[in-house]
């Protein structure tokens, strides 16, 4: 090939290998500081990390920024798994008829929670295994389930960040303490919940009403002198979208990292979606505020999360 190229090609390609080899360097060099401060914090010091990370992190925090405007919306995706939460609202009804037949199951040493719409259904089961006469209750129940009914989203409580007793540790967000998980589009917000063909998908409109500023592991900039940059946020971007299976202590980077940046004064983080490519996640840190929404209801009809023509849309916003 060398044959059929001038000197000035020649020097082009050069030249491109050059920058090919630098830009490999600093993904070497990004990538070894990220894994370096992983085993520090899963296996040598918990709270109190040494390495190189988190002065990169106070060095990039200068231009890694993202601003959001009031009055931008964004999503957050629930998988709705039907029946338990398909009858929420009648569950107060079921529990109220149940009670009222069998008063014993009430009792603080009942094996039964009538809260949860799963020990309602096995207390069903058993009673029908037993041969118990349930025909008065059965007919009570028949009318309370009489009128058809649609699942058209979950409402406030439900589309907010979890509470802080019941949430879990996650990516960015330690055990018990609660972030809101939102994306900037409809698709990659039901994407990143993974669902199933034929599972139905509650979707919240997030309306941000004040303005916010997220570190933005997303920044990137054209120029040659930001390149290095770029490619510092795009090695910890992927560490924030990478699937974890069931091993928590592979969330403790990212969780101190997220805990690092709140620390710095941002209201959240910015990244790349591993679902979507071309999608960006959001959490957002402060989860106390009152917000009202409502959710449009999606059915998953291919592996691409599109929406069935046939569901009812209701548009629904919820204030952050």
């Amino acid at each position: 090939m060398a044959g059929f190229m001038d000197d000035q090609s020649t020097e082009v390609v050069k030249e491109a290998k050059d920058w090919m080899l630098i830009i490999w360097m600093f993904l070497q060099k990004t990538t070894k500081i990220w894994r370096d401060f992983e085993k520090e914090i899963k296996y040598n010091n918990r709270f109190f990390p040494k390495g190189e990370l988190l002065g990169e992190l106070q060095r990039i925090q200068k231009y890694a920024v993202h601003e959001i405007k009031k009055g931008e919306t964004f999503y957050r995706a629930r998988l709705f798994s039907y029946p338990y939460e398909y009858y929420q609202k009648e569950l107060k009804q079921i529990t109220d008829a149940i009670t009222k037949y069998y008063p014993n199951v009430k009792d603080k040493d009942a094996q039964f929670d009538l809260r949860d719409m799963s020990d309602v259904t096995f207390l069903f089961g058993a009673m029908s295994c037993l041969d118990i006469d349930n025909q008065p209750l059965c007919d009570e129940l028949e009318r309370i389930f009489r009128k058809k009914k649609r699942f058209w989203g979950y409402g406030a409580e439900q589309s907010d960040a979890p509470p802080k007793e019941k949430t879990s540790g996650g990516r960015a967000n330690p055990r018990n303490i609660s972030y809101l998980y939102i994306a900037e589009d409809v698709k990659t917000a039901i994407l990143e919940v993974r669902p199933n063909v034929t599972q139905e998908v509650s979707v919240a409109t997030v309306k941000i009403t004040k303005d916010l500023r997220l570190f933005d592991f997303c920044y990137t900039d054209p120029s040659e002198s930001e390149m290095g940059k770029s490619f510092d946020l795009g090695i910890i971007s992927s560490a924030f979208s990478m699937p974890n299976f069931g091993d928590e202590s592979n969330y403790y980077a990212t969780q101190y990292v997220c805990e690092y940046i709140k620390e710095m004064g941002f209201d959240g983080i910015r990244f790349y979606s591993s679902l979507n490519p071309e999608g960006k996640n959001i959490v957002l840190f402060d989860t106390e505020a009152d917000p009202l929404t409502k959710s449009k209801n999606y059915k998953i009809t291919n592996s691409k999360g599109k929406r069935c023509k046939r569901n009812r849309i209701v548009k629904n916003d919820l204030l952050w």
